[in-house]
């Protein structure tokens, strides 16, 4: 049977997927606060409209999948080393991604600078 003790860090990786996974209604909350602070929609389609947020959101849905597929193909399997480096990789993409989209928020609530 399935179990998490032989491929921890699989676990932990997937838990942080998850997590960002749990912040994008932060995100969009964030993009909200773009509306009402300047009354305008137009900052926020702008924000909507950058690359960082759209390539955010493709990463996200891939590393979600990632955290819950990759746990199962690694059961029994030979190339669970690959797996475990692929799902690294997409983690290190995904934080990667998130700190580019937050600099990209930073920049539009200061949008006088």
């Amino acid at each position: 049977m399935f179990d998490f003790v032989n491929y921890t860090y699989s676990g932990v990786l997937s838990i942080l997927s998850t997590l960002f996974g749990l912040s994008y209604p932060l995100v969009i909350g964030c993009i909200e606060k773009i509306d009402n602070k300047f009354g305008s929609t137009k900052l926020s389609e702008r924000f909507m409209s950058e690359i960082s947020f759209k390539c955010f959101k493709t990463f996200l849905v891939i590393n979600l999948v990632m955290a819950v597929l990759f746990p199962f193909l690694m059961d029994g399997s030979v190339h669970a080393r690959i797996i475990m480096g692929a799902q690294c990789v997409g983690a290190i993409v995904l934080v990667s991604s998130a700190l580019f989209l937050f600099s990209k928020i930073i920049t539009y609530y200061n949008i006088t600078d």
